[in-house]
């Protein structure tokens, strides 16, 4: 399948889905995606083309092997991506990046909560404020339960204010970034690399687009408290040496304060 299109003004777009648990919604993600495998044209006139999508199979415990399979035997702009086990949806990610092709790349999550529509909003944002890294927010917060937003908006908060300050303030799944940095950043980020954290090693800067909300569809999500704690503690372990200081400085408190209560005893 050819990924570049004879117009040297259109902009071609791979779309990377990690899918865990997505048998019963990545087909109409895909089938929402299907018209814009078809030049269009964003509010701001950047001409642009979904070239491929890459559905990248995280071995999760449902059916989506066999979606995905079927999914790529009916569309020749699908194509899989396939893992060994579970890895995670930040490797997942990391992997379709890595085998895209296209001009630029924008990463969704399974569940059809992110938009097909709005990817015109992120490349105008990213042509006008010359970024080649732009992240979604949804109008009024994420569509998710209140724990996980509360635990995703306080872990964000700890990663700006102690471990990254100079980093952008806001991370999310639905990102688009130039197919040039995605690639790289797939190429050398371990499986055990926070995603974004990565993104900023090549990227001074981000900006962010406001999108309007969208209800998830109904389905059981795959984020337990368990896997959100795993996302924290991959962000942390990704972030340079400053939690390590950071952890150093509490250490040594904590011997001081032993001493001192010894002493004290």
């Amino acid at each position: 399948m050819e990924t570049q299109s004879d117009n040297p003004f259109l902009a071609t777009i791979s779309v990377v889905v990690p899918v865990y648990r997505g048998e019963s919604t990545i087909a109409r993600v895909v089938g929402e995606l299907e018209r814009f495998t078809k030049p269009s044209t964003t509010i701001n006139g950047v001409g642009y083309v979904v070239s491929e999508v890459l559905l990248v199979n995280d071995s999760g415990p449902d059916n989506s092997a066999t979606v995905i399979n079927d999914l790529a035997g009916k569309h020749d702009w699908v194509r899989p991506v396939w893992l060994s086990r579970n890895f995670g949806q930040h490797a997942a990610t990391l992997a379709g990046m890595s085998s895209s092709t296209s001009d630029w790349i924008v990463t969704i999550d399974e569940d059809g909560q992110h938009d097909p529509g709005q990817i015109a909003l992120l490349l105008d944002k990213a042509v006008e404020e010359n970024s080649s890294l732009v992240y979604a927010k949804f109008a009024g917060g994420a569509p998710h339960s209140k724990w996980r937003n509360i635990f995703s908006t306080t872990a964000k908060w700890f990663y700006t204010k102690f471990l990254s300050p100079q980093d952008g303030e806001f991370f999310s799944s639905f990102r688009l970034m130039s197919g040039e940095i995605g690639r790289s950043v797939g190429a050398y980020a371990g499986s055990g690399v926070y995603l974004d954290v990565a993104l900023t090693w090549v990227v001074e800067k981000s900006v962010v687009c406001e999108i309007p909300p969208r209800a998830e569809y109904p389905r059981q999500t795959g984020f337990t408290f368990k896997r959100l704690l795993s996302h924290f503690l991959r962000l942390v372990l990704s972030s340079g040496t400053r939690p390590l200081r950071l952890v150093s400085i509490i250490g040594s408190l904590s011997f001081l304060f032993g001493v001192l209560y010894a002493a004290y005893v």
